[in-house]
């Protein structure tokens, strides 16, 4: 049941996030607030504040909120811990200055970080809806040094940290709290030009020691979504985001060696001592609403490594996010409404139509996102050199490219519904894949969101076959503080393809249902407690029962950040001759399974996270002629961040899996993975990165067909950020790998023998097949 698993790990931190969540019922109506933010007579300072109350001119001309109630733990409650906001404008900036006391000043929590890693610290934040659409808005949040995290936030798909843009943040700690003031450009947000603007607004504070979040105006859980309870922002006038149009080249020189695996029956080493290339990265801003990028040549070599996962014995593809930034960047116009339930997406994402991993060497890329009125827009187009490059010379598509296109129009009907068509075509040589498509979303009440999309995909693949099918999907979920369901249907039929996506497999008709009640003590130990229960239901076009998944669980959430999990229940998974040629027949296996999870932040510089699972399992890779069998599998994912000092945060994560074969009680395969990565910020702006990883996958050749490997790797990174788009890199990255120095099975003429089995590994000493030096050096310039 690999396959499965991440879907009930899913379940299992998802349920510990809805007991978070959880609270007396029945919905409260919030009442709408608004603030009038006045015209300054020049900037505020941050020592202005430091006294816990404003001081000086400008200080005092700055309008001010309190009366912060809590969202969680006690929803509608006053805020533990005072905050006060002030607010202002001049020409070129928003200013917002939180005021936060704090009565155990020494429990805050807050390290030199680097920037957007504020997880588990205290912070304080200002959601922007400048379309006052209450479907989309920006966030700037910073913690009590000033360490900045920006996003874009939308009530169908939540936060989105792709973007980043120029803003100006200052922090300080003081005898009774801290002091955090934040200065947003106009030219770094997207409004409508008319005069008189009125805004969405949402003050939010976090403290994490204990959990509770805080707003103004309040933001209830009782009620879903947070943009549809936001306050009303007003005064603003004679604000322009200017022609605001930025562009930021690049340079990099690169030293590196490197193993091309293009010919199989040559694969060997290549290198270059040093290599230098430049690109181009552009935006301009049309309209004030629109925004038009452009790069040219990117390069991603800053970006950090995936997160390890287990992929040893995975029947289908394993989701990896996409980190790199042209492609992060306003992703949330090219999504339709999520159909996966809040928090279980990291897991088990839903098989979307755009997944620009897909798109694997750019060397252009062109994208126009925006709104206007009840219209939004998403277009995107680039080509692909990955197809051609990935081929030896001699193959008749080296060199070639592909080129994707991407183009998404939404619109909005009134405040509770949206509409959107979506159209995606992917070209290589005479093969393409063009999909179609429409969603809808509808709010239903307070609590209730109702979505349906519909696709239809015409493709060509690399024989000449032509393939058309549809595809559907529906979704109902009800999000409260006690009781949580969701009920997802999808359906694709056995032609439907997309290569644009992030899609698993056709001919599949699917239901899903997930509930949970929570209980909520609210106690000085216990927070909540609750259980949950799972099913779902997979059957092919013909009607043949593909899989059958039964869960119940419970968690508890105690104070001082810890929470707990257990579940057990039971899957029945059939496999088809045709997904395995070794089957002779249908053949249905029971899996039955149990799990445990905890997630604990109880101090300001620990957390800790680990998942155990046991099931029965499929052996999906076993010897060659041998049919897929039941095995037993044991999985642990743990985690561990400690910050022994206010600059240094160290992440450790080990991760299991191993698959025991039934009959012999031998062990088929184990699969361990040990990370480890080191941030050290030495300021705001200069910080030194470190991740060391080593991984195995020992495999018992009579058990299974895996190879047997064992790599290390040693990544690391001197970043000196003074904003996004000008920075200073200098990265070095080393792979060591137990391969056979002789790559091959050789023939006694020398060449590798096309008959053997391909790249040889070996039990000996660990060899270096990769490394890679660069110093890149990138600079924004704005108009």
């Amino acid at each position: 049941m690999a396959f499965q698993r991440g879907y009930w790990l899913a379940i299992s931190l998802t349920a510990l996030g809805v007991c978070s969540a959880a609270g007396a019922e029945p919905a409260a109506r919030v009442i709408s607030s608004s603030v009038h933010v006045p015209h300054l007579s020049g900037e505020p300072k941050l020592d202005d504040f430091l006294g816990m109350e404003p001081h000086g001119a400008v200080a005092a001309q700055m309008a001010r909120e309190d009366g912060f109630l809590q969202r969680e733990p006690h929803d509608g409650e006053a805020a533990s811990q005072r905050t006060e906001v002030y607010l202002g404008y001049d020409e070129r900036h928003l200013f917002v200055v939180f005021v936060c006391y704090d009565g155990q000043q020494g429990h805050v929590r807050a390290h030199m970080t680097r920037r957007e890693n504020l997880e588990g610290e205290d912070t304080v934040g200002v959601y922007l809806d400048t379309f006052q659409d209450r479907r989309r808005s920006y966030a700037f949040v910073s913690n009590p040094l000033g360490v900045q995290r920006d996003m874009i936030w939308t009530e169908s798909g939540g936060p989105d940290d792709s973007f980043d843009t120029v803003w100006d943040s200052q922090g300080r700690r003081t005898a009774r709290g801290y002091v955090v003031l934040l200065a947003i450009p106009f030219k770094s947000l997207r409004f409508p030009a008319q005069e008189g603007k009125h805004w969405g607004i949402v003050l939010q504070r976090s403290i994490s020691r204990s959990g509770e979040v805080s707003s103004w105006p309040y933001v209830s859980s009782k009620l879903q979504g947070l943009l549809t309870q936001e306050a009303e922002l007003d005064g603003l006038n004679g604000i322009s985001s200017g022609r605001n149009l930025s562009l930021t080249p690049y340079g990099v020189m690169r030293s590196f060696k490197q193993l091309d695996l293009r010919d199989d029956a040559n694969p060997h080493y290549t290198s270059k001592r040093i290599g230098g290339t430049g690109g181009l990265d552009a935006k301009a801003v049309l309209h004030q609403s629109f925004v038009l990028d452009a790069t040219v040549n990117p390069d991603f070599s800053q970006v950090e490594s995936d997160e390890p996962q287990s992929t040893a014995n995975q029947r289908f593809e394993v989701y990896y996010p996409e980190k790199r930034p042209f492609f992060l960047e306003n992703s949330d116009y090219f999504q339709g409404p999520a159909f996966t339930p809040e928090g279980m997406n990291f897991f088990q994402p839903r098989e979307s139509f755009v997944f620009t991993r897909n798109i694997l060497d750019p060397e252009f890329g062109l994208r126009l996102t925006g709104k206007s009125g009840p219209y939004s827009l998403g277009l995107l187009v680039s080509d692909d050199r990955g197809p051609g490059e990935s081929v030896s010379p001699g193959d008749p598509n080296f060199g070639k490219r592909a080129y994707f296109a991407v183009a998404r129009v939404q619109r909005e009907l009134g405040s509770r519904a949206s509409f959107g068509v979506f159209y995606t075509d992917r070209e290589f040589d005479a093969q393409y894949n063009r999909v179609g498509g429409m969603d809808a979303r509808l709010k239903l009440g307070d609590n209730w969101v109702a979505s349906a999309g519909a696709d239809y995909s015409s493709t060509i693949d690399s024989d000449g076959v032509y393939s058309t099918g549809p595809a559907y999907d529906l979704l109902l979920n009800r999000k409260g503080r006690q009781f949580n369901y969701s009920l997802e249907y999808h359906d694709t039929s056995p032609g439907f393809i997309t290569d644009t996506g992030f899609f698993r497999r056709p001919d599949i008709r699917r239901a899903i249902q997930f509930m949970n009640y929570s209980f909520r003590p609210e106690g000085k130990r216990v927070v909540s407690w609750g259980p949950h229960a799972s099913l779902a239901r997979s059957y092919d076009y013909s009607g043949l029962l593909l899989d059958e998944l039964y869960g119940m669980g419970g968690g508890i959430e105690f104070a001082r950040q810890i929470h707990l999990e257990v579940g057990a229940g039971a899957i029945r998974e059939t496999l088809r001759p045709k997904d395995y040629s070794a089957l002779p027949a249908n053949q249905a296996f029971g899996e039955p399974y149990k799990f445990a999870a905890m997630i604990a932040s109880p101090l300001p510089s620990f957390s800790l996270r680990m998942i155990a699972f046991r099931s029965a399992s499929i052996n999906y890779n076993p010897p060659d002629g041998v049919a897929p069998y039941l095995a037993d599998e044991e999985f642990i994912e743990s985690g561990v961040t400690v910050r022994p000092l206010t600059a240094l945060g160290i992440e450790n994560s080990y991760l299991l899996d191993r698959l025991r074969d039934r009959r012999s009680n031998s062990v088929a395969f184990t699969n361990h993975i040990v990370r480890s990565k080191w941030n050290y910020q030495f300021t705001r702006k200069l910080s030194a990165r470190m991740i060391l990883q080593y991984s195995a996958v020992l495999s018992n050749p009579l058990l299974s067909s895996l190879s047997r490997t064992r790599a290390v790797n040693g990544d690391f990174l001197i970043t000196y950020l003074v904003h996004p788009g000008t920075a200073l890199y200098i990265g070095y990255n080393s792979n060591l790998e137990n391969i056979n120095p002789a790559l091959c099975q050789r023939l006694p003429a020398g060449p590798c023998d096309p008959a053997g089995p391909g790249l040889l590994y070996r039990n000996g000493p660990l060899v270096n097949d990769g490394r890679l030096l660069f110093v890149k050096l990138s600079y924004q310039f704005r108009y």
